[in-house]
């Protein structure tokens, strides 16, 4: 009927006094019902991006040309006019837009327009345009692909000291980028030109260059100098790399291996992201015309079912039924007076509108039901007549009570919004049902809604779905996108998403947002239909471009993620822009992110905090979290660890796992709250219930520590186990501790064994020197394989096994023995502060073992251990200044460094005490105080001790003579490997 109208308007304007046009809702496609938002967005855990930390010359560029272009009129025509005449910055930047057109829309025009200003800017020696003219000639991106000549563009950047120009030809040098020959001393120089200049990605490749001898030789002093450097600049993979070198782990790392569980739990897990792609679970159903600020009217064309002529006659015959039209109406006739009612209504404006009215009113005048409702919609949007709901609904009650289902409806509405009419709502859903039952879709979509909320009606789910499905299969897009909901919760029906999907297509196609939304997750997901990121992207993008926000947030995560279209953070956060816009909580969290991390834009925590705030106060519970970690860094806010908390109770209350986790923490640690071990519990216990392995890993470390609970083995190793399922690397660390010590379970060091191995395979350093740890010291021994695993871990910065390493080259367990090496990793270990490696390089230089003797340099790394409390090195200095290494022989001096070594529990420091008392060394000579610290030295198994207690009971020094015990002790001695006991004994034995 819609070209039939069309035409007759035509002929009624030659034959009459006006033409028309057909009428159309203000309120657009969906009448007088509003929409239910969609199922949300869908963007989780970024991956990991190449680089973050401020922007390269090319992203400022290319942020510079699109905020050109957002501010659009005036500031477009000027970057044009100044492009046309040669200014080549004007054309730079319009080659960067049109490319950026052309990544959203893929239409070829713009991609061509963009090549196009490209090159001109190029020509004039503009870097950047040069660099971008190379990357097309690499990737024939408008343009032939032609590799010789990406070289020559991208020679020219690299030259005027373009760094991503650098960075990118050495990439190319390295060999794998097809038609540019490999050269890797090319390709080092490269990196190093631009990593000069701060590139941090360029920083990271010479990193590794210097690692892998790539192009140089292998350095490691530089390579580990350019990761940090990297690292700083906030290169993922550089951080990771660090991160790892450092030893990083849940647990400070024990004085001694095997007390792996006398560690303080996990510090807060600072990560923005928690998982993949979600959907939100809140789901909403259209309301009546009264709760969306709209009358509900809905009067696109009139009564098109109620014309007198149908099909596609001819034209010929349109002519001459027109005329036939005019005739009729002028005759009286009440279904031709509507119809020219109609032609006038539609053309406009208001002459013609007072024309239609003339026309709608004789045809009422003889109860003709569809003119009534016509006059019932002038009256209600005030065409042709002064705006009156009174007597709109007058004339919508006249149609109504003939059964026309539109007035009906509107009717209905009348009284659901009280426009017009006292608000009813049982009068409303009276003629809402029947408008329904008469076969209007927007009243059987209404209907639905009502049983849906339960609005004048019992809540049911089932009877919604039927009024959804009627309306549905006449083409309603809101029924039909709400019936996709259904089937995807199942609510009153069996849960089907791929009869979800197959409504959400229904409606999409006639343009409905918000399905159009759901079916770009629906793929995203694979929920219904086969996965597939770029049918995703292509209905985010539909309704993104109506101004959808949640829409805009998931095409926004397409682009921070590659999904269905190139990864670009600037155009994925020109969308988050867009829905933040409207308070779309999930984009403005993103936002937060990407300033927070430097992704598409220059790193800045004070903006990312305010984008983080925004979105905590428009409901985003991760951005509360979030809130609660920047007062904990210090991250775009003075640091304050109350703050802090209040935030982490905020999204602990709402059920964030993150969140629980860490305000069990502060509690735990005492940040910002008074210390209590049993709140931090009761916190960690909620986290892990979530199944958060690094509170589950927490909360089994309470239970063996006894902090907070009563001390469990059983349950810590239950809680451990759980995370250490999840491959929670801290959590298999500690699990394998508990099977090798049988701390909660029967020791079994082969399952140990396994679990270290879980974590070194992850690449974990407390893992691999774990792994070493087991292979050099537990049955079976196997020292080759422990210095694999040793080594292994040394190379991350572990100096826990670069001391082993140390150990093993000094003794020459499952490597030829080498004083020099061993104290070349003696030494690595001792500069990061492992007491032991400093006292065992304090002994090679004492004895000149692998380096030049030096009693001054052996002293400075006793002293350096002493201060951390080695009974040994405080013996080692006891010896130096008894005998006069490194420093003037002192008596005294000596016995105060003997002294502090008993009283830490050393068996050589007692013994050289009883030493200093027995001859009157550096104190008063006294025998029996003498025989006192031999005894507690021998009670250790010291031999020196046993020999000389054993000569006091045989000479009666300090204690009366005794020889039984003094053979006692000789024989102690002997078995412990005393030369002078086994002499003592064998002459002793040959006196009579």
């Amino acid at each position: 009927m819609r070209h039939f109208f069309g035409l007759l308007i035509t002929v009624m304007f030659a034959c009459c006094v006006g033409g028309c046009a057909m009428l159309e809702s203000p309120y657009g496609a969906n009448g007088g019902y509003g929409a239910a938002p969609a199922l949300g967005g869908y963007a989780g855990q970024y991956a990991q991006p190449a680089q973050s930390g401020p922007l390269t010359p090319a992203q400022a560029a290319q942020l510079e040309a699109q905020a050109i272009a957002s501010e659009g009129g005036d500031a477009m025509t000027t970057l044009q006019w100044d492009a046309k005449r040669g200014d080549a910055e004007a054309q730079q930047y319009l080659g960067m837009f049109y490319q950026a057109e052309w990544q959203q829309t893929l239409m070829m025009p713009y991609l061509t327009r963009s090549v196009v200003w490209t090159r001109r800017a190029a020509k004039q020696g503009l870097p950047l345009a040069e660099y971008n003219l190379a990357l097309m000639y690499m990737g024939g991106s408008g343009v032939t692909r032609n590799s010789r000549r990406a070289v020559y563009w991208m020679k020219l950047s690299a030259a005027q000291q373009e760094s991503d120009a650098q960075y990118t030809l050495g990439m190319w040098y390295l060999g794998e980028t097809p038609g540019v020959a490999k050269n890797l001393p090319r390709s080092f120089e490269l990196f190093r030109a631009a990593a000069k200049q701060n590139n941090g990605v360029a920083e990271y490749c010479l990193a590794s260059a210097y690692q892998n001898g790539s192009g140089t030789a292998v350095n490691a002093l530089k390579a580990n100098y350019w990761m940090h450097k990297a690292a700083a600049a906030g290169v993922v993979g550089a951080e990771n790399y660090v991160s790892v070198a450092s030893g990083a782990k849940n647990l400070s790392q024990p004085n001694s291996q095997a007390d792996s569980q006398s560690q303080q739990p996990t510090a807060r897990p600072n990560m923005r992201r928690s998982g993949g792609l979600a959907l939100t679970s809140v789901r909403s159903l259209p309301q009546q015309g009264a709760q969306n600020g709209t009358s509900g009217t809905g009067p696109a064309p009139i009564h098109a079912t109620d014309g007198a002529f149908h099909g596609p006659p001819s034209l010929a015959a349109l002519r001459h039924n027109a005329l036939d039209i005019i005739h009729a109406a002028q005759s009286g006739n009440a279904q031709a007076e509507c119809t020219m009612g109609d032609a006038f209504f539609i053309k406009g404006p208001k002459h013609s509108y007072v024309t239609a009215n003339y026309w709608f009113g004789k045809a009422a005048q003889q109860g003709y039901a569809p003119a009534e409702y016509s006059l019932g919609v002038t009256y209600n949007f005030g065409y042709g007549v002064r705006q009156s709901y009174s007597a709109a609904n007058y004339w919508f009650q006249k149609a109504a009570k003939q059964g026309y289902a539109s007035a009906e409806y509107d009717l209905a509405n009348a009284y659901d919004s009280g426009w017009g009419l006292s608000k009813n709502y049982a009068t409303a859903d009276y003629w809402y049902r029947k408008a329904a039952k008469n076969g209007d879709a927007r009243a059987q979509t209404n209907l639905a809604g009502n049983y849906d909320s339960g609005s004048g009606v019992s809540q049911n789910y089932t009877t919604a779905a039927f009024w959804y499905l009627q309306a549905a299969n006449q083409g309603d897009p809101v029924a039909e996108f709400n019936l996709g909901l259904y089937y995807y919760y199942g609510h009153g029906v069996r849960q089907n998403y791929t009869t979800a999907t197959h409504w959400y297509l229904q409606a999409a196609k006639q343009g409905q947002a918000e399905a159009q939304c759901n079916l770009g997750v629906a793929y995203a997901l694979g929920y219904g239909v086969p996965k597939d990121y770029t049918t995703g992207a292509y209905w985010n993008r539909k309704a993104a471009q109506q101004g959808y926000a949640i829409a805009e947030s998931n095409l926004g995560t397409d682009y921070a993620l590659g999904q269905g279209v190139p990864q670009n953070y600037t155009a994925a956060n020109y969308w988050y822009r867009r829905a933040a816009r409207q308070h779309e909580a999930h984009a403005e969290l993103e936002l937060g992110y990407a300033y927070g991390n430097g992704q598409g834009v220059t790193l800045n925590y004070a903006i990312s905090h305010n984008w983080y705030l925004k979105a905590a106060n428009d409901g985003s519970v991760t951005a509360k979290y979030d809130l609660g970690v920047d007062y904990a860094s210090g991250h775009g806010v003075a640091l304050n660890y109350v703050i802090a908390n209040s935030w982490y109770r905020k999204a602990a209350e709402a059920g964030s796992a993150y969140a629980e986790s860490n305000l069990a923490y502060s509690y735990y640690a005492g940040e910002g709250v008074a210390k209590n071990y049993v709140t931090a519990v009761y916190w960690y216990r909620k986290a892990a219930k979530q199944g958060l392995p690094i509170a589950e890993s927490n909360l089994g470390i309470s239970y063996f520590r006894g902090e907070g609970v009563a001390q469990n083995y059983t349950r810590a190793f239950y809680w451990n186990h759980k995370a250490a399922q999840q491959g929670y690397v801290p959590a298999q660390i500690d699990l394998a501790y508990a099977y090798m010590w049988g701390y909660g379970i029967r020791w079994n060091w082969s399952t140990a064994k396994l679990w270290l191995l879980k974590a070194a395979k992850q690449g974990n350093a407390v893992g691999e020197f774990g792994l070493g740890f087991v292979y050099k010291h537990l049955a079976p021994v196997n020292y080759v394989a422990a210095d694999r695993w040793f080594r292994k871990a040394a190379k991350k910065g572990n100096a826990w096994a670069e001391n082993e390493l140390g150990n093993a080259y000094w003794f020459g367990q499952g490597v030829p023995q080498s004083y020099a090496t061993a104290d070349q990793w003696y030494r690595r270990a001792a500069e990061k502060g492992i007491i032991r490696a400093e006292v065992s390089l304090g002994v090679a230089y004492s004895n000149g073992e692998g380096v030049p003797k030096n009693y001054a340099t052996a002293d400075s790394w006793y002293r350096r251990a002493a201060k951390k409390g080695s009974t040994d090195a405080d013996a080692n200095l006891g010896i130096s200044y008894h005998q006069g290494y490194g420093v003037p022989k002192n008596y005294f001096a000596s016995h105060r460094w003997f002294l502090r070594a008993a009283k830490g529990g050393s068996a050589r420091g007692e013994y050289n005490v009883g030493v200093d008392y027995d001859f009157g060394q550096g104190v008063m000579r006294n025998h029996t105080t003498a025989d006192y610290w031999y005894r507690k030295a021998a009670n250790q198994g010291y031999a020196g001790a046993e020999f000389d207690l054993g000569c006091a009971y045989y000479n009666g020094s300090g204690v009366r003579a005794d020889r039984k015990k003094a053979l006692f002790w000789y024989k102690r001695a002997a078995f412990n490997g005393s030369k002078r006991a086994e002499k003592a004994l064998l002459q002793i034995k040959a006196k009579p």
